[in-house]
């Protein structure tokens, strides 16, 4: 799944997160995001690799654990630790703290 966060009100890449999720939990996230699809890129600048993408309007915020965050902006080793639900997408920018645990927009 891609994330995103916003800087200067312009929604950035941030990767993707590919573990952490169970069967149930993927299924839930289907039907959520399906209802959000979009044709284009909600991203400011579009990723490189948008070949099967299927994208969604950035209207979710998901919790992430991670092991770093490069210098362009993308979480390495990422995995998925559930929707925050007291957070509006509009809150998520790019904190690179210590505990590596950060909120990230979901942007399918």
């Amino acid at each position: 799944m891609l994330l995103g966060f916003y800087d200067r009100k312009k929604l950035k890449s941030a990767g993707d997160v590919g573990t952490g999720f169970t069967s149930k939990l993927l299924k839930d996230l289907y039907q959520k995001l399906s209802k959000e699809k979009r044709s284009k890129t909600p991203l400011d600048v579009p990723i490189k690799q948008e070949a099967g993408v299927t994208w969604a309007n950035p209207v979710y915020v998901c919790n992430v654990e991670y092991a770093e965050i490069t210098d362009d902006g993308n979480v390495r080793q990422a995995t998925y630790f559930g929707l925050r639900n007291d957070k509006l997408p509009s809150d998520v920018t790019l904190n690179n703290d210590k505990n590596k645990r950060f909120d990230f927009l979901k942007a399918m």
